[in-house]
């Protein structure tokens, strides 16, 4: 009796969690993912359509990368809306990278090649620190989950009889039908 009733409160509450289903824990239509590449990154969202009529496969692969990315912006901005925009950023940046890679390619000019070269160069130092003060933020987190785990594993080793001697009379009590509710 008491597992069916656990069982029935768990099926509850997988029902309720997944009525509540946010935006990186489902599928993300076109639609949407558009609506965002517009307000946000509306030069990749101009290639991306250009690309569907191009190369469809690509257009494809880099859709599932646009809207796998765009879950995890979500997912971060939850938690911490400065390091989404921060992502965001970053992201911006690496884009207008591979433009000014284009660039360099295409000029003829060593004058301009170099003038192009040292800007990237500037981009990409702003891309890398975006991107370190994104890992630094990773581990400080981190960090802060270590520091929970360990004080509970000690208030876990304190408690220890306790939580033993708990969990035996609960064993024993699930199986002695005279010790049960009704």
């Amino acid at each position: 009796m008491k597992r069916i009733m656990w069982t029935l409160l768990i099926a509850i509450c997988v029902a309720a969690a997944s009525a509540q289903e946010t935006i990186w824990e489902r599928e993300i239509s076109e639609e949407e993912m558009y609506a965002f590449l517009e307000q946000n990154l509306p030069r990749q969202a101009e290639d991306l359509r250009a690309l569907a009529a191009i190369n469809p496969v690509e257009y494809a692969e880099r859709m599932k990368g646009m809207t796998d990315g765009i879950r995890r912006y979500y997912e971060v901005k939850q938690q911490n809306p400065q390091a989404a925009e921060n992502m965001l950023e970053a992201h911006r940046m690496e884009y207008q990278c591979g433009e000014l890679a284009d660039r360099i390619v295409a000029a003829d000019d060593p004058a301009r090649k170099q003038e192009l070269t040292s800007e990237l160069h500037g981009k990409l130092l702003m891309v890398f620190d975006l991107h370190l003060a994104e890992n630094q933020r990773h581990a400080d987190m981190l960090r802060g989950e270590l520091t929970e785990i360990e004080a509970m594993l000690e208030k876990r080793k304190a408690a220890k009889d306790r939580i033993i001697q708990r969990r035996l009379e609960e064993l024993i009590a699930q199986r002695d039908q005279t010790l049960q509710w009704w």
